[in-house]
């Protein structure tokens, strides 16, 4: 504890008899883009500050333009999105950021880094190319999962943050955020009562339909076979593609005396469906 203390001290004092540089304890505003500012034990947590800093001040300059932003979004961008971009602006991937300024002083070290506003501009109008073309080659009701919980948000935090630094010659086109569409078809192996399979398909469909619209025109298909076995219950689901197996899983469980059968079909119906979604998040997992 006495070494502890004794380090605390010396840390403290270095920090209060190191010469603060002028450029960091008086920095001028970057007329052409943005700039922060950091310190810390070593360089590089001074420039991680720093890069924080920077992150903060290009929130600062487009906060007031948010409200206004939020008309000209593209009808897939909802007002709750706006607010996403104001918590998430600190995680922005910033590239081709300068260090024009990096010191070290009694154990203290300083860092200013920059961005011109041309190059955030350039490097976000590049994201939302790759988005955009991105979306548009999808085709798999499976990679529409993965892309619109991955993609989708960092798509629009780009392109919000592009319009709000006055980016011009890049949007959003309507299609994108399209369902793509599949052909869903259930079949059964026993007996199964109406209300049962009724139940099982509304679940699945309420959910699945999510992430795709059906259609009897597709190349799609996503087969749900339901097994009876005594009790015991198995569904089997398998996605063709132009009628080639593609992905396959299976779900099974066993109905219990004191269980009905609307809520047996409840859990089946639920159980199908996270595996369907499983597929979209890990694509070995399906």
């Amino acid at each position: 504890m006495v070494i502890k203390k004794a380090f605390l001290f010396f840390f403290v004092a270095n920090l209060l008899c190191a010469e603060v540089p002028q450029w960091f304890e008086k920095p001028k505003p970057n007329p052409d883009g943005f700039y922060g500012i950091g310190s810390g034990e070593s360089i590089h947590i001074a420039k991680r500050n720093a890069i924080a800093d920077l992150s903060s001040s290009i929130h600062l300059s487009i906060q007031s333009t948010f409200s206004s932003e939020d008309k000209r979004m593209n009808n897939i961008f909802a007002s709750s999105a706006i607010q996403k971009i104001k918590i998430n602006i600190k995680e922005l991937a910033l590239s081709n950021l300068s260090v024009v300024y990096s010191e070290c002083e009694s154990g203290i070290c300083y860092v200013r880094v920059e961005i011109s506003r041309e190059s955030l501009l350039t490097q976000l109008k590049g994201n939302i190319t790759l988005a955009v073309k991105e979306f548009d080659s999808l085709q798999s009701p499976f990679d529409y999962m993965y892309k619109k919980n991955v993609l989708l948000p960092s798509l629009m935090q780009d392109y919000s943050l592009f319009s709000s630094l006055g980016g011009v010659g890049v949007e959003i086109p309507k299609s994108v955020g399209d369902l793509p569409s599949f052909d869903l078809v259930f079949q059964y192996d026993g007996d199964f009562s109406k209300s049962f399979k009724s139940i099982l398909e509304k679940i699945i469909k309420d959910n699945i339909t999510k992430y795709g619209k059906i259609s009897t025109h597709t190349d799609w298909k996503i087969f749900i076979k339901t097994i009876k076995e005594n009790r015991g219950v198995i569904i089997e689901i398998s996605a063709n593609y132009q009628g080639e197996e593609i992905h396959s899983a299976l779900v099974s469980d066993m109905q219990k005396p004191n269980i009905s059968n609307s809520f047996f079909a409840k859990r089946l119906g639920v159980q199908t469906y996270k595996k369907i979604n499983q597929r979209g998040k890990n694509k070995e997992a399906f």
